[in-house]
């Protein structure tokens, strides 16, 4: 059986009181670990706007991928379809885990700077 990955240091902070950072959906399907590249119907949705990949391993999430917001247990979604922002009850993530390595980063920090 696998451990979870350590929260990162700070990650609670979000807001004092929380049950911690948004976490990768239990249940869901795992991706493809060697997959880093997005399908072609998220690249085309995201023309034009800075791509999305995991700053850790670089994997690139779908549009069927989930998230599960673990303040209010309700809001199950793309978190990035709304920058990190659970759409149940509007909190907003600072730390998004990545559902191929497990490793957590900052959300920010998954979207690629454009030059």
């Amino acid at each position: 059986m696998r451990s979870s990955p350590a929260i990162p240091e700070g990650a609670l902070m979000d807001s004092p009181g929380v049950h911690g950072p948004i976490r990768a959906l239990q249940g869901s399907p795992p991706p493809d670990p060697g997959t880093k590249s997005v399908g072609e119907t998220l690249v085309e949705k995201r023309a034009g706007k800075p791509r999305i990949r995991c700053p850790k391993c670089a994997w690139q999430p779908r549009p069927e991928d989930r998230w599960a917001c673990s303040m209010c247990n309700r809001g199950v979604w793309n978190t990035f379809d709304t920058r990190g922002v659970c759409p149940a009850c509007k909190h907003r993530w600072t730390f998004t885990q990545c559902l191929s390595c497990q490793g957590w980063s900052l959300h920010a920090d998954w979207y690629e700077k454009q030059a």
